[in-house]
């Protein structure tokens, strides 16, 4: 049950909330020696690889948004990002 909704998740694109869904039925498929295993076992790898390319992806987005920031925002405005003056 758990892989047949964590493949649906997938499939919309929702790796985030597939992996830990995939993660459990591959816990239940190891213990049981399920005949589907290796479907299980690569399906976890496939959503792993999403939500680390994912991470990686919101990392460099916030890191370039900081860059954006003067210090006196909180989030960057249309002054900050447009200002000849910035960071002044």
């Amino acid at each position: 049950m758990h892989g047949t909704v964590a493949r649906a998740h997938e499939a919309e694109g929702r790796a985030d909330l597939a992996l830990p869904l995939a993660e459990e039925a591959l816990k239940i498929y190891e213990r049981l020696q399920h005949k589907d295993l290796a479907e299980v076992r690569e399906l976890v790898e496939r959503l792993q690889k999403t939500e680390d390319s994912r991470q990686s992806a919101e990392s460099r987005e916030q890191e370039a948004g900081s860059e954006r920031q003067c210090g006196r925002c909180l989030l960057p405005c249309a002054f900050c990002l447009l200002s000849s003056a910035h960071g002044a």
